[in-house]
């Protein structure tokens, strides 16, 4: 052992590979890996390769699958032989390539949802009425024509036709006086007083209700935790992959509709917005950092609720002798930062929701309230109008 005390008995024979000449498996993983035109490979799979092949001096040729596409091509052209491991980062999932090496994890990475945003925030009568259900607009006119038919009996001196005791019941219930309400007598004055303060509370709720209908965004907009994702009913979009790694507990299974990759991309570039989207993170970032316009507007959004947290590795052939070897240069490239791609760093714990709804008024709320006020007062003008008509030439409804 002394004649080897200056030596090593085992030498790293990987930390110099001479010119080695590596197969490596490589696909278009748009749009975090993409083949250029002249033949030209981009994104950061691909120098984070380059990086390491120089580090190991061996030299790479990159492989496609002519089968199947994606890993699962890459997969058959390791197990095959054809190649000696895929350099495209993979989300490590363990009921997926079982037979395969994996390198240390390199990466933090997690599968989110990318929710929709685009939605028509237009206000129309319809917005008004559906405050309340129906059957509480119902009974309102179930009311209003009780109090006016209850009233009608104590006021016989002088009598008082029904269609103009329900007109001022009408006004009073939106906000008017009752004309003559100190000369009605005492079980009716009491009986309108009762019904005015209810009015009163009817019309808060009512205008409290209506406002946050113009302040608080849609739906589709507040998808921000699972559990929003599961009562918005709305579509989920993802690969038999991953739906297979959604836990059931989110109850959202029946929402879940499973298409190919293509299927995919083709729907998120083609800014589907019909339903949500389960990607993976580094995809969900890219995608949505690329989309043009002004980030409150933009048609999608990531959202802030992380479904399944996990880690990025790369595959290799089994017993591979290279897998090790690779963990290390890839993990040295990362602390000494000796590429010049860009790093992703993303928190990957689950929020817990519970900052509240906070919500700013800007001039574009003030403005819709104003045109609701304003019809408000429109329509108390007709009701002077309308009164003034019947006082001067004693029209009866």
């Amino acid at each position: 052992m002394t004649l080897y005390k200056n030596q090593t008995i085992f030498p790293d024979k990987l930390r110099n590979m001479k010119r080695y000449h590596l197969r490596v498996s490589l696909f278009v993983d748009f749009p975090l890996t993409v083949k250029n035109p002249p033949g030209k490979w981009v994104g950061n799979d691909y120098e984070l390769l380059q990086v390491v092949t120089s580090m190991m001096n061996a030299t790479f040729e990159i492989i496609e699958p002519e089968g199947k596409i994606g890993y699962f091509g890459a997969y058959d052209d390791i197990m095959a032989n054809k190649t000696d491991f895929c350099f495209i980062t993979h989300f490590y999932m363990c009921n997926l390539f079982q037979e395969a090496d994996y390198t240390y994890p390199h990466e933090m990475s997690r599968l989110v949802a990318v929710v929709p945003t685009r939605r028509n925030t237009g206000r129309n009568m319809s917005t008004i009425f559906s405050i309340f259900r129906f059957v509480v607009w119902i009974l309102c006119l179930v009311v209003l024509v009780l109090v006016s038919l209850l009233s009608r009996p104590t006021l016989k001196n002088p009598p008082q036709p029904f269609q103009r005791l329900f007109f001022y019941v009408l006004q009073a219930f939106l906000g008017n006086a009752f004309p003559g309400l100190d000369s009605k007598p005492f079980p009716v004055k009491l009986q309108l007083v009762i019904f005015i303060f209810s009015c009163i509370i009817f019309r808060t709720a009512f205008q409290c209700f209506l406002i946050s209908s113009f302040v608080k965004p849609s739906r589709l907009e507040q998808i921000d935790t699972i559990t929003q994702l599961r009562e918005s009913k709305i579509k989920v979009y993802t690969s038999g992959a991953l739906a297979k790694m959604i836990p059931l507990e989110f109850g959202i299974s029946e929402q879940i509709d499973v298409i190919t990759p293509v299927e995919r991309i083709n729907m998120l570039y083609g800014l589907n917005t019909k339903g949500a989207y389960i990607i993976g993170g580094p995809f969900a970032d890219k995608f949505v950092g690329g989309l043009k316009g002004d980030k409150e507007h933009l048609p999608f959004r990531i959202m802030k609720d992380i479904l399944v947290p996990g880690v990025s590795v790369y595959f290799f052939q089994t017993h591979s002798p290279f897998v090790d070897k690779i963990s290390e240069c890839i993990q040295r490239e990362k602390q000494f930062a000796l590429s010049t791609r860009k790093r992703r760093y993303k928190r990957n714990l689950r929020r817990n929701n519970d900052e509240g709804d906070l919500v700013v008024l800007e001039i574009g709320h003030l403005h819709s309230i104003f045109y609701v006020w304003m019809g408000g007062l429109v329509l108390s003008c007709l009701c002077l109008v309308f009164e003034c008509i019947y006082s001067k030439y004693n029209i009866v409804f």
